[in-house]
């Protein structure tokens, strides 16, 4: 692990998910996410005393593992209070609502319950509210930033012109590898992406893409996803389906091959998000025909 520095006093460490590393007073730093365990939490506070900073804060731009997994050991460890925003904390101090909610609400099965889908239970400090605009430390103000999308109420933050910009886009190796990528909610996904394709922040870090001072080209290919999807989605319904056809007809397409339980829950996810999507705009209706619900197109 290594801090990158981008601007004075803010850092970022390349990781799977990268990390913020922000500066406030008398070397103490703000982090943006924890990694997913405590394996990850252990090189993050072994690297920040190596550089001689004390965690004083951590922000959960959402509640996914691999963003707050490390976060149990980190407040373990130090006296760092953690900021997350409102209904992402309710998850992360109760993980077991992740493959809940996978899971339709029902209880979850085993193949569901990993540390992939299920961070440590850690607590919140300050519960950041939807109108919440900023967090003031001792030195340094830091602006939220609403990223819906991915994930219900995900957040980024600003300081400097450098947006750590969570999982509101996927680099063009993730699209590539992934072809359905995990959002919740299209509607606000497109409205994430279209914001951030109107800033000029200086510089951007993706969770899951390369940081840049120019992004558009990915977010972009994250737009071109979204509608290739949604196209292939409504073509599927010429003739009415199932969404367990939906998924299979989609995963055919795409050369996906399901050969986990999670990765099917993972895949079904997104896919009722496009489905959810398109009915909400009347161009598909779904009903129940021969106890089976059926999506069709509109008329």
């Amino acid at each position: 692990m290594e801090l990158r520095r981008i601007a004075e006093n803010v850092w970022y460490i390349p990781n799977v998910v990268n990390i913020g590393v922000i500066r406030d007073e008398n070397s103490s730093v703000i982090l943006i996410d924890t990694g997913i365990d405590a394996g990850i939490g252990k090189k993050i506070l072994g690297l920040l005393e190596q550089e001689k900073l004390t965690l004083k804060a951590i922000i959960n731009t959402h509640s996914h593992a691999d963003h707050c997994g490390g976060n149990k050991y980190l407040q373990k460890a130090t006296d760092a209070l953690t900021y997350a925003p409102e209904f992402e904390e309710a998850i992360i101090r109760n993980p077991y609502l992740e493959p809940w909610y996978l899971f339709s609400g029902a209880a979850p099965i085993s193949d569901l319950q990993n540390k992939f889908l299920m961070a440590k239970s850690s607590k919140v400090d300050h519960i950041i509210k939807i109108d919440e605009q900023s967090l003031a430390f001792d030195q340094v103000e830091l602006n939220i930033i609403p990223l819906p999308g991915h994930a219900l109420n995900q957040i980024g933050i600003e300081i400097n012109s450098v947006c750590f910009c969570a999982d509101s886009i996927f680099s063009e190796e993730v699209l590539a590898k992934h072809k359905v990528p995990f959002f919740i909610d299209i509607k606000n996904t497109i409205v994430t992406l279209n914001y951030l394709l109107s800033t000029q922040f200086s510089f951007y870090v993706p969770s899951h893409a390369k940081p840049s001072p120019n992004i558009s080209n990915v977010i972009e290919a994250n737009i071109k996803s979204i509608k290739e999807i949604e196209k292939l989605i409504f073509n599927i319904l010429t003739e009415p389906k199932t969404t367990d056809q939906v998924i299979k007809d989609v995963s055919d397409h795409f050369q996906i091959s399901i050969t986990r339980v999670n990765q099917y829950f993972l895949l079904k996810t997104p896919i009722l998000a496009y489905l959810s999507f398109l009915r909400n705009q009347q161009k598909i209706h779904v009903k129940p025909r021969s106890n089976e619900l059926i999506w069709y197109r509109a008329e």
